[in-house]
C-alpha cells in the first residue's frame, strides 16, 4: 500500500486516461479509486485497535514485510 499521495497521484492518472470515455463521470470515479481502499481502515482499526489513519500505513508496511511468514492470516 502507498502513501496517500501516491493514491491521489493514481487517482489523478486514471482520472485523466478514461476521462475521453466517462466524460462528467470522472469525479465520483476519481473518488472511488481513492476510498476504494476503505476496507484498509476499517481492517487496520479492527486489528490495531487504532484509529488514526497514518497508522494504517504503518500497519500494512509490517504486514507487506513478514508476508513469508507463517504467523499471518491474509487471505
Amino acid at each position: 500500500m502507498g502513501s496517500v499521495k501516491v493514491h491521489v497521484a493514481q487517482s489523478l492518472a486514471s482520472s485523466a486516461a478514461v476521462y475521453p470515455f466517462i466524460g462528467e463521470n470522472i469525479i465520483p470515479f476519481g473518488c472511488a479509486v481513492v476510498l476504494i481502499d476503505l476496507d484498509h481502515v476499517i481492517e487496520n482499526a479492527i486489528d490495531t485497535k487504532n484509529i488514526n489513519p497514518k497508522s494504517i500505513f504503518v500497519y500494512y508496511d509490517i504486514l507487506l514485510k513478514n508476508i513469508d511468514k507463517d504467523y499471518f492470516g491474509i487471505i
